[in-house]
């Protein structure tokens, strides 16, 4: 008996659970396949995978395979794209967005409702600026912003979501159940899909009727669906290509000579139960005239394992991938950790911060996006005839040596700290130049935010998707995942492709007629 319903969504992570919440709340039907298991899992050598150059860690252990996806994995870190990273930049051959920034940030205010965290403003400059002890920094050459985190119980959007999803009856979700068929019919020059039909590992299969598909199996399995579905019509040429993530490099030390001086300047804050921390990202000008792409510096802690610190974060880490036997382990750890977990407390309570463990060594990082190029790609292999579906080949490899890129942000930063007399709240130890040359690529590396490689377009010869986000050569078929963004920016991309999520629901909504909204999830 085959599964009637409004809207099938592939792939059950952020982007599949927001806009299954979103078209529930217009009181449409849907249903979610999603071809892990009920508990998500990472696949360090997935069978079905291969690297044509570099290994990709985007594909492994930046994957979550299961109910819930990278939702299991993620700090939960919100910051959205920049208007003018949405523009046209020719100088790293990154294309305009085909939407305006307006057009998302519209929902911005009902994704803060959603995900339970404060509506102040991520810019620095706006909003409560006073309160700030940043304010009284000079930030010129950077555009600082504060990124919001997600309260820890609500990470895991499966866990956070799925029940008062599912208690509405207008949405059923289904894992170990990848998509193996499509039957579409050719209307013009498009197909419209009619029937997916879901394969279970022990042969069971499901047969799906929907009114419309939404692929949102991340920036790497959705091409492959999309190129599955299409077979070589339109858009195909384009399909899986331009694949680019945010690269890291580690350009610095900092030697803490006032820990609680620097906790107060620089370490998250929170406002309610929404944790904020700043991002120094470089401004839009100096990247221009540089000839760079978008980047930000962070601070990265790297606490002793024997810290409480590191209890905390481990026990979190198994709860929120639901491994709470894992999670019952650490209390071994316990007795040890009371100092810290003192101090921590105190710090969160009173000072309403995240405190700096004691003894952990505290690093600068230099994240910057990629620019997209063609030939980095995704592409599916033939398939053979024992196996459902072809392999899939991640085709990637680094940019040339960086330290051109960061040598940018490096003095910037130098500048920065020397102007704001920051020595005596740390020591900047930023690693030589030419040892950044010879530690590259292995002091360089992706973090998993894989995007472009179905991206949004005026036109088919440019993208896979047009600005409603329907893929080129297909009438109901709409494709959600950071494999849309032309370009990324600075930012994580998954505020974004939620905000994304949201207003596609409400194009969906237009489309079958449905002008109200029936019901809150929260």
């Amino acid at each position: 008996m085959p599964v009637m319903t409004d809207v099938c969504i592939i792939g059950a992570g952020p982007a599949g659970l927001s806009l299954g919440g979103a078209l529930v709340e217009h009181g449409m039907k849907v249903v979610i396949l999603d071809a892990g298991p009920a508990t998500p899992e990472i696949r360090d050598d997935p069978p079905d995978l291969v690297f044509d150059r570099r290994e990709y860690r985007g594909a492994t252990r930046g994957r979550a395979h299961g109910f819930g996806g990278t939702s299991s994995l993620w700090g939960g870190q919100l910051l959205p794209v920049r208007a003018e990273e949405m523009a046209a930049r020719p100088h790293i051959g990154a294309p305009a967005w085909p939407i305006d920034h307006e057009e998302i940030a519209r929902y911005f205010p009902r994704l803060d409702s959603l995900l339970n965290v404060t509506s102040l403003p991520f810019e620095l400059t706006a909003g409560g600026r006073a309160k700030s002890p940043l304010a009284s920094l000079n930030w010129e050459g950077f555009e600082p912003r504060i990124s919001k985190w997600i309260p820890f119980a609500g990470r895991n959007l499966a866990s956070a979501w799925w029940p008062s999803l599912s208690r509405t009856g207008r949405a059923e979700a289904w894992v170990n159940a990848t998509v193996v068929g499509w039957d579409s019919t050719a209307r013009a020059d498009t197909l419209s899909t009619e029937r997916l039909c879901a394969e279970a590992p022990n042969g069971n299969t499901l047969e799906v009727r929907p009114r419309s598909v939404a692929i949102c199996a991340g920036a790497l399995e959705s091409p492959r669906l999309a190129i599955e579905l299409l077979q070589a019509r339109a858009g195909a040429d384009v399909l899986g290509r331009f694949l680019h993530d945010h690269l890291s490099v580690r350009v610095a030390e900092l030697e803490i000579a006032d820990r609680s001086g620097f906790v107060t300047l620089f370490c998250p804050s929170f406002q309610g139960s929404t944790m904020r921390s700043p991002r120094l990202e470089l401004a839009s000008a100096v990247a221009k005239s540089a000839g760079v792409p978008a980047m930000y510096a962070h601070f990265v802690v790297e606490a002793p394992d024997d810290s409480g610190f590191a209890f905390v974060r481990d026990a979190l880490r198994s709860f929120q991938r639901n491994q709470p036997a894992v999670a019952l382990r650490q209390i071994a750890r316990l007795p040890g950790a009371i100092p810290d977990l003192a101090e921590i407390a105190w710090w969160r309570a009173i000072r309403k911060r995240l405190t700096l463990p004691a003894g952990a060594r505290v690093y600068v990082h230099v994240d910057f996006e990629q620019p997209p190029i063609a030939d980095n790609r995704v592409h599916v292999e033939k398939r053979r005839l024992s196996e459902p579906r072809g392999r899939l080949h991640v085709d990637w490899d680094l940019p040339l040596d960086p330290s051109g890129i960061v040598g940018v942000m490096t003095e910037q930063l130098q500048r920065f700290w020397r102007t704001n007399q920051l020595d005596r709240f740390a020591s900047l130890h930023l690693n030589d130049p030419s040892d950044l040359a010879r530690a590259w690529p292995t002091n360089t590396y992706d973090i998993y935010h894989p995007a472009g490689t179905t991206r949004m377009s005026r036109t088919p010869l440019e993208g896979a998707v047009d600005s409603d986000l329907m893929l080129y050569g297909s009438d109901n078929v709409y494709v959600l995942s950071s494999s849309v963004f032309p370009s990324m920016g600075s930012a994580n991309p998954t505020y974004t492709l939620m905000a994304l999520g949201l207003r596609l629901s409400s194009h969906l909504a237009g489309r079958f007629g449905i002008s109200h909204t029936a019901s809150r999830l929260h």
